[in-house]
């Protein structure tokens, strides 16, 4: 009886210790499942990531093989989008995003050296010439989420000029508003000023600047035409970062707004001029930061310009969360010269 009873009691002890042996079996299963499974979805993000930029570099080659003009028309540094009208992929302004995927190309000059027709960049000192039968295109595919972070300062609402930027081939200098980061790591996908056209101003791009206003460049958006910048009233608009640089924590950093031509060098072509929506006086500015005007005027890269303490320009910095930014970097020539 007794030997009797210790087997059942072994047989019910054994049950239980199975029963947790298989528990934990599904458990981990269950867990590889997940991760695996998440895995081969991010997989599947890039994988079509990479698509999208095969795709997109043979639909502008197929717009060069139908005319060097669908290329050579559109302003330089510029963003554009691709869009199929039923026979044939053609550029557009407007922007277009399918499944969280966004996809983005521009153009730039290109420049030779003079001496052996090496390509140089724009900025080279050498003797350079462009060549109008080369371009130098960037195309991107960004995949993720985008929000406004606490970064801000939209009081910035008056309207006028505080730093004759661009200049009017005067070359007085870029103007700037640099702010402070919170306590997270935040990865940038764009930024937005509070901007006018007055005129027809240069072609203007955004920097990020660590230390100061002329200190080392983090992050240097897409350039934005004049054009699509509305003349009738202060309007938020849209610098986009490539590569989403990323900003250290509790650290000032500064926006500088730059044109091309270049506003810092005297009869450089450049014209103006924007008004960034500013705010004047202490009690209701950002405490994150300031503005500035007359950056490196003059040609002096040096001359981190006049601060104004008691100035703030309209800002946002917009986070990208999650997903990645993938780019692609080649050249196209003119076939049919």
């Amino acid at each position: 009886m007794l030997r009797t009873t210790l087997q059942r009691g072994a047989s019910l002890i054994e049950i239980v210790i199975g029963g947790a042996l298989i528990l934990l079996s599904l458990v981990g299963l269950i867990g590889a499942y997940t991760f695996y499974l998440n895995a081969g979805l991010r997989s599947a993000d890039t994988l079509k990531a990479s698509f999208l930029l095969q795709e997109g570099v043979e639909a502008v080659t197929l717009m060069r093989d139908a005319s060097w003009s669908n290329l050579s028309s559109l302003s330089s540094g510029m963003s554009y989008y691709l869009a199929w009208n039923g026979s044939t992929w053609v550029s557009t302004t407007t922007a277009t995003t399918t499944d969280g995927f966004t996809r983005i190309f521009w153009l730039d000059d290109v420049y030779r050296r003079n001496s052996d027709r090496d390509i140089v960049d724009a900025t080279s000192p050498d003797a350079k010439s462009l060549d109008a039968g080369t371009k130098k295109l960037t195309l991107r595919v960004i995949y993720g989420t985008t929000a406004t972070t606490s970064i801000a300062f939209t009081n910035g609402t008056t309207d006028g000029s505080l730093g004759s930027f661009p200049s009017n081939n005067a070359g007085d200098g870029d103007v700037a508003e640099s702010f402070t980061t919170g306590n997270a790591t935040s990865t940038i996908k764009s930024a937005e000023l509070f901007l006018k056209r007055v005129g027809n101003p240069s072609v203007v791009y955004l920097e990020i600047r660590s230390g100061s206003t002329v200190g080392p460049v983090v992050g240097t958006s897409e350039q934005v035409a004049p054009s699509s910048i509305p003349s009738s009233a202060l309007t938020w608009t849209v610098f986009s970062f490539g590569g989403a640089p990323a900003l250290t924590p509790n650290t000032t950093y500064y926006l500088r707004l730059r044109s091309t031509p270049d506003s810092t060098v005297a009869f450089s072509g450049s014209s103006g001029t924007l008004n960034w929506g500013y705010l004047q006086g202490s009690g209701s500015a950002y405490v994150g930061g300031q503005a500035y005007r007359y950056i490196g005027r003059q040609s002096n890269p040096t001359d981190g310009g006049q601060a104004l303490s008691q100035y703030d320009f309209g800002f946002k910095i917009n986070t990208r969360i999650g997903g990645f930014d993938k780019q692609v970097v080649t050249y196209l020539t003119n076939l049919f010269e």
